[in-house]
């Protein structure tokens, strides 16, 4: 019996899967696109630029390229030991009661909530936000994206039963499981205590939020559930496989690219860009 692992990464302009051995070697992959939805229609009514995705286009192509990779790979789904997968953050995906999605996900490049990040600064503040979260307040974050879906769809957000990211999502296809790891939750941002590592409920209530919209989260490497029979149908892996609740891509990339020693800084470049320099202690300044 062998020991194999995979591994999928939900990207701004594409999906990639891999299937590898133990020992990193990889032994098969695929790679599927998608596009990006920035077009405003007529009921478009909102300033500040759109970017959509349909959460369905990560799901498939999730399952589309893990497929792929298995059959490359030759490995029997019975000797792959877990999967875990990653994402682009900060994105805003609403599912209803059955999980479903309720509309397309507000990705990062998503800046309509420019007029809820005003309200946060002149209410909330910014030192307030920064201290727990370590994170400024802007459009790109995923609180600001839900508070402008509670203040312009209302039909959609009074139907919403949970809130997820772009891996979250697909994880949760998986499992069943609606679950966030703690690096894209921390880039949901605003209320996310990243030394605490917990949601701040009373900001979120402060805010006007429900606190029982917003995932559980989980460390990166934690099983959070397993592959169900029909995702297992869907996507070539055995039912019963652990599922671990991922990361965001960069965090990925960073560990991957060897930046885990305090003083490492790293420079990843994708559609966006990110830099990112490893802390032993968590001073925010």
């Amino acid at each position: 019996m062998g020991e194999f692992l995979v591994g999928c990464d939900v990207g701004t302009g594409g999906t990639k899967a891999v299937v590898m051995a133990a020992d990193g070697t990889v032994l098969g992959s695929h790679f599927i696109e998608y596009p990006l939805i920035t077009a405003k229609t007529a009921a478009d009514r909102f300033p500040g630029t759109k970017a959509e995705q349909d959460p369905e286009w990560y799901w498939n192509a999730v399952a589309d390229t893990i497929s792929a990779s298995i059959r490359q790979s030759k490995v029997s789904p019975r000797e792959i030991r877990g999967v875990g997968i990653s994402g682009l953050s900060s994105t805003c995906v609403l599912v209803d009661r059955d999980l479903r999605p309720l509309q397309n996900a507000q990705i990062w490049m998503d800046r309509r909530a420019t007029e809820e990040c005003e309200w946060l600064r002149r209410e909330i503040g910014e030192d307030r936000i920064f201290r727990m979260s370590a994170n400024p307040i802007d459009p790109f974050y995923g609180v600001p994206k839900l508070m402008w879906n509670r203040n312009h769809r209302r039909d959609v957000y009074k139907q919403a039963c949970k809130f997820l990211g772009s891996s979250a999502y697909p994880c949760m296809k998986l499992t069943g499981k609606t679950v966030i790891d703690y690096s894209n939750a921390s880039l949901m941002g605003i209320v996310f205590d990243i030394v605490k590592r917990k949601w701040d409920e009373e900001l979120i209530e402060a805010i006007g939020l429900e606190p029982g919209m917003f995932p559980a989260p989980y460390a990166c490497d934690e099983v959070v559930g397993e592959v169900t029979r029909e995702a297992a149908e869907r996507t070539g892996l055995a039912p019963g496989t652990p599922v671990v609740a991922g990361t965001m891509d960069s965090s990925a990339a960073w560990t991957a690219a060897g930046g885990v020693d305090a003083g490492t800084t790293l420079l990843i470049l994708g559609t966006s860009s990110s830099l990112g320099v490893v802390h032993d202690t968590p001073t925010f300044t």
